[in-house]
């Protein structure tokens, strides 16, 4: 595969992200403002499509997904070797960055940057309450970092944490069960994915995304597959790019339409005493989320990369590039902020809290991001995982 086909293929997933990342931002943003008990923002965010920006479950629902489907492709692909090196790179690709995160928390905290007595008590979002009195010393911070967080689970003074166990112990699920299917036929892959899934739904488990994400990786790979067999007949190829692109695009559309019922699909089957995941609305969040990805790629295929303006694409693309860490860093900003405008929401009004916190909320993020991953990913994780690698070589 050409590098031109692979930046494509790889250009519609961080667009996914980008949508993604500012989910979860939205949905805490808003969430915060929410708390106050401001009608203005909560009515705000009814009109058009901004109420899809205050889902940050399903913002993490895509995250998990697409996580699942690029380490299937991976394996799939051949590019897997080996499992102690695949493991332990993905452990500290989190660990890293939750090290500076949980850090740079505890020196905010130890600097009184996020933390007002006057305010904090007052706020009902229980997150933030945590993060304002966060941890009593900078060695928890760490071990928060490299062992609560990811084995247990415990995202008590850093919320959005919690999804980085799904992402790690999931990782694993789905590269044994991509290394199991890799010899596999079609038709027990798709049984043996079918069982899963339904063990999973009957737990009730975030892990059902990453193995969708698999199954959107074996859908994709079988559509590439078709239309190389068709390439030789250029008109044939490009009527089904069209073919792929306008099918996509219908299943996008439904995936908006579907996941803005989400919620009452799963509150009303719950009602009615369906088990497991079916009788909640994270689960069919979780199937918009496989629609969406499903339809978006399919969309992309299809030409849609030409319809957006250059402009807006490398915006989108940029977001999506630095997904990680504007979603590693976009709490700390809330949580610094929130208390400040809070309390001059009754001197200053309002509408004019409201927005000179979201202009410096966005602003920051993206300063804050650009460095951290520069920090992180350019810095700090080259040189911790070529320690690890030389251990490895060692035993």
């Amino acid at each position: 595969m050409g590098k031109e086909t692979r930046m494509k293929r790889y250009d519609d997933v961080n667009i996914i992200k980008a949508y993604a990342c500012l989910a979860v931002f939205g949905s805490h943003w808003f969430g915060t403002f929410g708390s106050w008990g401001s009608n203005k923002v909560n009515a705000l965010m009814e009109i058009g499509p901004l109420p899809l920006f205050r889902y940050g479950t399903f913002g993490v629902s895509l995250f998990l997904m697409i996580s699942g489907m690029l380490i299937a492709d991976k394996v799939y692909s051949g590019r897997f070797t080996s499992w102690s090196s695949e493991i332990l790179r993905r452990y500290l690709k989190l660990t890293c960055p939750l090290t500076v995160t949980f850090l740079l928390a505890y020196l905010f905290y130890r600097g009184g940057l996020f933390y007002t007595v006057r305010v904090a008590p007052r706020l009902e979002n229980e997150w933030l309450s945590n993060f304002y009195s966060y941890l009593p010393g900078g060695l928890k911070a760490i071990r928060y970092a490299w062992f609560d967080t990811i084995f247990k689970a415990d995202s008590t003074y850093y919320g959005p944490s919690w999804m980085l166990t799904y992402t790690f112990m999931g990782s694993i699920l789905t590269l044994v069960l991509s290394s199991a299917l890799r010899e596999v036929g079609t038709r027990q892959k798709i049984l043996i994915l079918a069982g899963v899934a339904a063990v999973l739904i009957g737990m009730n488990s975030f892990y059902i995304c990453l193995l969708l994400g698999n199954g959107i990786c074996l859908l994709m790979r079988a559509v590439e597959k078709s239309m190389k067999e068709r390439e030789r007949k250029e008109k044939l190829l490009k009527d089904g790019e069209g073919k792929y692109g306008i099918f996509g695009a219908a299943l996008w559309i439904f995936s908006i339409w579907f996941v803005r019922k989400s919620f009452w699909i799963g509150t009303t089957l719950g009602a009615h005493g369906f088990p497991g995941g079916l009788g909640t609305m994270e689960f069919y969040g979780h199937v918009a989320a496989f629609l969406m990805i499903l339809g978006f790629r399919l969309f992309w295929l299809g030409g849609l990369e030409t319809w957006l303006p250059e402009t807006l694409k490398k915006i989108i693309l940029w977001i999506g590039e630095y997904s990680m860490g504007i979603f590693l860093t976009h709490w700390l900003v809330i949580a610094s902020f929130s208390c400040w405008f809070y309390s001059i929401y009754s001197e200053a009004g309002e509408k004019l809290a409201i927005g000179v916190n979201l202009v410096l909320s966005c602003i920051l993020i993206g300063i804050c991001s650009k460095v951290y991953v520069w920090l992180v990913d350019g810095k700090i994780f080259p040189c911790v995982w070529k320690c690890a690698k030389n251990i490895l070589k060692e035993n």
